[in-house]
């Protein structure tokens, strides 16, 4: 049997990596200790295969390895030569991965992916309702804190909101056991009425369903309380959520549809929903309300109607992500939030084309080298199996998904140097299987790391676009699966399938030691050499672990603009002092100043060490 190691975190670790392990931190932590340059690498033992070494070093079970802080996940990584994920950097949508040759992927997706269990684990988020102690359901594995009723009450769904706020929405009869299937919780409210509740990875999703003709009422009333937060209806038929000047929650523009879906399954005809919200209590920071809900007209007149009906206020809190699409004749706010789409839609009698817009906040990459860095987008229809350009361009001020139309919408920049676009399509009817298709944003995020103080400007987001000349050509139609994906669609029905993207990057190494030099002693605040090419020695660590090499400069002061000599050493291991001779010797009676800086093997430098002043050649 294997017999493993345990950490300090309850992680088994082979013992070979425990010593190599050790090793290197020694070597990251005694910055003042010469070390060898070269060190053989401790192989794992025979009865340890390299994929036993691996599992052996996933904490979490998801087949990837990890280790609890970035230099520990680099020197594993190195070891193992496979990718280990940084723990100390894992959010709900955020994760770091270390590679073998130190450089960093991060995964950054649009909404919640992963969520913290009871013992501090990250798991998958799981939005399958489950019973809950004190009754009703709640999803397994979310974000939100969302409690959907069991029966027996009015009330059938509480949300709590950034900020200590929360809302309950109530039925106005009590409630029978409701048919819970995945995440919706269905309870039947009337004769050929279903009130629908499904908890989704940015709220709840709150649908009236009539099956039939005969169950047409000419509205529906919804009671809501607020707590701690208030509730309004704006002139676009949203309501909004606020929490002093700050908005809490929002709902898109509320919407109806009925059954004819388009060959991607979405509605053919959306249309708006007239509402009306009124005050029935008020009790300190609590307020009831009645959200009053009338059966859209233009739907149940017109013949072609196919059964059932969905009217739809879903309810999701205020997130730093966003994303929605829009397009002149549409003043709608978006009205269906399951998808972004972009260019002139086939099969809506509106011919205009679409702009898609997204923005979601990376991890921390500021001051960061981007190697590559790709937009993966989930795309479930297209107007063509054949390629088709779409523009991806960034935006470079603020935006607010709920109050974007056409009108106000922010423009793409099409003269930063970073804009990009892709061309495969999937989806199509005959195409390849909905899937992600990948663009290029290399340039775009390396603005967004540079920032604006060094050329480069802030990350608000991108728009999607196809080119002018193709704004009017239905091919060129796409849709894609956004943010807030609805468990009901066919296709963006899944947290998998929201937006991310994938960055590798590098960080420069850290400060370099201040320079020794060697043949020297200290006399009344100089430092006398007895060589003109003395050995110049340093040391610096780098966050990932990349082999780094050092460069030195002598001169005659700090203000010298001309380097006197200079000189650099072979790769070391971040952390290792190396050094090396000035390549030209220096003059007797001259005092110089030294000092180094490091470059990893990925051609980053870092800062320059202090000055070494008052070095004096007397040979």
């Amino acid at each position: 049997m294997l017999r493993l190691p345990v950490s300090a975190s309850g992680v088994p670790l082979p013992a070979w990596l425990t010593c190599v392990v050790s090793g290197v931190l020694s070597i990251a932590l005694c910055f003042g200790t010469e070390v060898p340059v070269r060190a053989e690498t401790p192989k794992p033992s025979p009865a340890e295969t390299a994929e036993e070494a691996v599992k052996a070093a996933d904490s979490d079970g998801d087949g990837v390895p990890d280790r609890p802080d970035l230099v520990s996940a680099g020197v594993t990584a190195r070891v193992l030569n496979v990718a280990v994920e940084d723990l100390s950097q894992r959010s709900e949508t955020v994760r770091v991965l270390i590679n073998p040759d130190g450089t960093s992927v991060q995964e950054a997706h649009a909404a919640p992916v992963w969520v913290k269990d009871a013992e501090g684990k990250w798991r998958d988020v799981d939005y399958t309702l489950v019973e809950r102690k004190g009754g009703g359901f709640a999803p397994k594995a979310s974000p939100s804190t969302v409690v959907i009723d069991g029966g027996g009450s009015k009330e059938f769904a509480r949300l709590d909101l950034p900020g200590g706020g929360s809302t309950v929405w109530s039925w106005p009869e009590a409630l029978e056991t409701p048919k819970v299937d995945g995440a919706t919780a269905t309870y039947s409210v009337d004769k050929g009425v279903d009130l629908l509740v499904t908890a989704t990875a940015l709220g709840v999703s709150t649908r009236i369903r009539i099956n039939s003709a005969d169950a047409v009422a000419p509205e529906f009333t919804v009671q809501v309380r607020t707590d701690g937060v208030e509730l309004n209806r704006t002139s676009k038929g949203q309501l909004f959520f606020t929490d002093g000047s700050k908005r809490a929650g929002q709902t898109s523009t509320l919407t109806a549809w009925d059954g004819r879906l388009d060959r991607f399954g979405d509605p053919l005809e959306v249309v708006p929903v007239e509402t009306s919200l009124e005050e029935t209590a008020s009790k300190g920071e609590r307020t009831d309300q009645d959200l009053t809900l009338t059966t859209p007209q233009v739907l149940v007149d017109d013949p072609e109607v196919v059964y059932p009906i969905i009217i739809d206020p879903d309810v999701t809190p205020q997130v730093a992500s966003q994303d929605t699409w829009v397009r002149n004749g549409t003043t709608t706010i978006d009205t269906l939030s399951y998808r972004v789409l972009v260019g002139r839609i086939g099969d809506h009698s509106n011919t205009n084309p679409a702009y898609g817009f997204m923005q979601w906040p990376n991890g921390e990459i500021t001051g960061r080298k981007i190697l590559k860095a790709d937009i993966h987008l989930y795309q479930y229809r297209a107007g063509s199996c054949a390629s088709r350009k779409m523009n991806i361009h960034p935006l470079v001020g603020a935006w607010d998904e709920s109050t974007v139309t056409y009108a106000t919408k922010p423009y793409g920049q099409t003269n930063t140097g970073t804009s990009s676009s892709l061309t495969k399509n999937v989806g199509g009817d005959g195409c390849a299987a909905n899937g992600f298709i990948t663009g290029d944003l290399t340039k775009m995020v390396q603005a967004w790391a540079d920032g604006p103080s060094n050329g480069g400007f802030g990350n608000y987001g991108i728009q999607m676009n196809v080119p002018a000349d193709n704004n009017n050509d239905v091919t060129y139609e796409r849709g894609f699966c956004s943010i807030n994906y609805d468990p009901t669609h066919t296709s963006c029905n899944s947290a998998a399938r929201v937006p991310y993207l994938t960055l590798t990057y590098n960080s420069a190494p850290q400060q370099a030691a201040i320079v020794s030099v060697d043949a020297s002693r200290t006399f009344d605040g100089t430092l006398w050499t007895s060589t003109a090419t003395p050995t110049l020695s340093t040391s610096a660590t780098d966050a990932e672990a990349s082999k780094v090499t050092y460069s030195f400069e002598v001169r005659t002061s700090t203000g010298a603009g001309t380097v006197t000599s200079s000189c650099t050493t072979g790769q070391v291991a971040a952390g290792a002092t190396a050094s090396c001779k000035p390549a030209t010797a220096l003059t007797d009676g001259q005092t110089y100043v030294v000092r180094a800086r490091a470059t990893d093997e990925h051609g980053l430098a870092g800062d320059w060490s202090s000055w070494r002043g008052g070095v004096r050649c007397s040979v």
